[in-house]
């Protein structure tokens, strides 16, 4: 049974094509005010879903249009049902009104499926033209990081939020330019894939003044989802020599900085210590392992909904400490576990980590479909580009709670919608989901 497909353009309103055109240049702005001082990203967001939702209204067909469009997407949209569910169950079991914990459901779960539904009425070669927004978000993320670090380009601290979020975040833009090299977006295909590559050197490069570890862990599944990319033009031997070079480069790129090696080598030793001299130490590492630690504690006082809302961690943090679980200082400094999915087990127990596994892990499963080789490659691109999105906020979270920040959460958000419309498979039974 054949999908939906997108809309023919010449079949838009006049309104409908302004709404579409705003959607495409939203979702192309929006990475720069991820990562410079223009900020707004929330609000970015917001004026995105809104037109998404008038595209919705005054397209042909109208609401209906709109959720016949999602049919093939029942299982995504019962996967992010789960975290409004799980907000709703913490509010009773608080008796609290949770703002926050809401605003952030309702965020992944209306923001997802309303700009995916009004991206599927878009045409395809409209919402590619947003990619140019990724280069401006590396361009800018990057002099931004310089800025920051000048004159010494030691490790900078930024403003925006942790050094080490707006470094995983640039990795990320950078990895997406990579990865939509094969896009053509202009007439000038050449100039245009110099230019591309021109950027990820550029990005490269502020991820390795930034001076974060953390943002390396994802590298090897960025370079799967490469391989897997490209092993459509090349196999066997070829396909591994491939490989190496990836490799070779991303190790290349890493020790090229002597600070961040060093950083490294203080990691495993601030591990070791922790784990076996000084367990609440005030390093960077014991600090993580002790919020782990402390999350764990809070998630067995009650394994279903744990703390019933992000709200109380510190204030069991505090109590942690006075039993000799935490540090001092971690107790007053930290408010969250640098940890995606042990802030979802200390703040909503076995129900907020099966939200977040099924916010990262169904859309993956979506786009590893739809990296098969009998599609075309401009949704092959589309689906790596997303899975890279999925691989790399979950790497991302195991050293940093990304998803604290409501434009994290948005900018997650964003990027799943508009890649699921790009990747598109042409039968609803190639692609179940």
């Amino acid at each position: 049974m054949a999908l939906a497909p997108h809309l023919d353009p010449s079949h838009h309103s006049r309104t409908t094509r302004f709404c579409g055109m705003l959607t495409c240049f939203l979702i192309g702005f929006l990475p720069f005010t991820m990562v410079t001082e223009l900020r707004g990203a929330s609000t970015n967001v917001g004026i995105l879903v809104i037109t998404c939702i008038a595209i919705c209204c005054v397209q042909p067909g109208g609401i209906g249009a709109a959720i016949h469009a999602l049919r093939p997407y029942k299982v995504l949209f019962f996967s992010l049902l789960v975290m409004p569910l799980t907000v709703f169950m913490s509010m009773l079991w608080s008796h609290a009104f949770l703002g926050g914990d809401a605003e952030r459901a309702g965020r992944v779960f209306i923001g997802t499926l309303t700009i995916l539904a009004a991206c599927l009425t878009l045409d395809p070669a409209w919402l590619r033209q947003s990619s140019w927004g990724l280069m401006t978000g590396v361009l800018g993320g990057t002099a931004n990081l310089i800025w920051a670090s000048w004159p010494h380009m030691s490790r900078p601290d930024m403003d925006q939020y942790t050094t080490v979020g707006f470094s995983n975040i640039l990795l990320l833009l950078t990895i997406l330019v990579l990865f939509s090299l094969g896009w053509q977006l202009s007439r000038f295909k050449r100039t245009e894939q110099l230019l591309k590559l021109t950027v990820v050197i550029v990005g490269m490069f502020g991820v390795i003044i930034a001076n974060t570890r953390s943002s390396w862990v994802a590298m090897p599944f960025f370079i799967v989802i490469g391989l897997i990319l490209i092993g459509r033009f090349i196999s066997g031997w070829r396909l591994v020599l491939a490989g190496i070079v990836a490799v070779a480069i991303a190790a290349g790129a890493f020790f090229a900085n002597p600070y961040l090696v060093s950083r490294a080598n203080l990691a495993v030793k601030e591990y070791v210590d922790c784990r076996t001299i000084t367990p609440i130490a005030d390093t960077s590492v014991c600090i993580r392992l002790q919020l782990w630690r402390a999350s764990w504690h809070m998630f067995k006082a009650n394994p279903l909904l744990a703390n019933a809302g992000a709200g109380s961690f510190e204030e069991k943090l505090a109590e942690l400490h006075k039993k000799g679980i935490v540090s001092e200082l971690t107790s007053k400094e930290f408010g969250e576990p640098h940890n995606d999915l042990f802030f979802a087990l200390a703040n909503y127990g076995l129900m907020g980590l099966l939200a977040f596994l099924l916010m990262y892990g169904v859309p993956a499963l979506m786009f590893a479909r739809r990296l098969q080789t009998r599609f075309p490659q401009e949704i092959r691109i589309a689906a790596a580009m997303g899975l890279a999105v999925c691989a790399g906020f979950v790497a991302f979270g195991l050293t940093e709670a990304m998803f604290r920040s409501m434009r994290m959460l948005s900018f997650y958000t964003v990027l799943i919608a508009w890649l699921l419309a790009l990747s598109q498979t042409p039968y609803q039974k190639s692609d179940p989901i």
